[in-house]
């Protein structure tokens, strides 16, 4: 792989880890406010966000050894540690995401067959995945050109 194939892979990995992160923080938000209406699924969906990726990265950490972490061989490696990017977290944030994901559309499921709450509220779970996916991706985009920008004007 040459050099600039390399710089746009970890341009890429970075930028869609900084989304991942500003996503689910968004998500934790949603639902932090969500939580009085509608009581119990989003308090677990909201638990289960926050801690999951902590005990994983916990468990990774015991099972492996010291080894030295992909990011001290990146070509942008001071970017990678100034948005604390590991490539670790970027898969443990990529895993957690997708099952948020997942209880997210469970709980649209469930709001759908049982009919617990008015159209206004029937609708929230949908409209969090929305938000999600905006953010996810503005976020990606918007990072991918700051950071190249900076790299071009030497703001690093």
């Amino acid at each position: 792989m040459s050099d600039t194939q390399k710089i746009k892979f970890e341009l890429y990995s970075i930028s869609r880890y900084i989304g991942l992160v500003y996503a689910k923080i968004a998500v934790l938000l949603l639902l932090a406010i969500v939580y009085y209406p509608m009581r119990v699924a989003p308090g677990y969906i909201f638990i289960f966000t926050l801690i999951t990726p902590l005990f994983i990265e916990l468990s990774l950490s015991l099972k492996e050894n010291k080894q030295t972490d992909p990011v001290d061989t990146f070509i942008l490696g001071p970017t990678a540690k100034k948005f604390h990017f590991t490539v670790k977290k970027y898969k443990i944030e990529q895993g957690t995401s997708l099952l948020m994901i997942v209880l997210l559309l469970f709980w649209q499921m469930s709001i759908y067959r049982n009919s617990n709450f008015e159209m206004p509220f029937a609708v929230v779970p949908s409209i969090i995945i929305v938000i999600y996916a905006i953010i996810r991706i503005s976020v990606k985009i918007f990072y991918r050109f700051k950071i190249n920008h900076d790299f071009l004007h030497m703001n690093m």
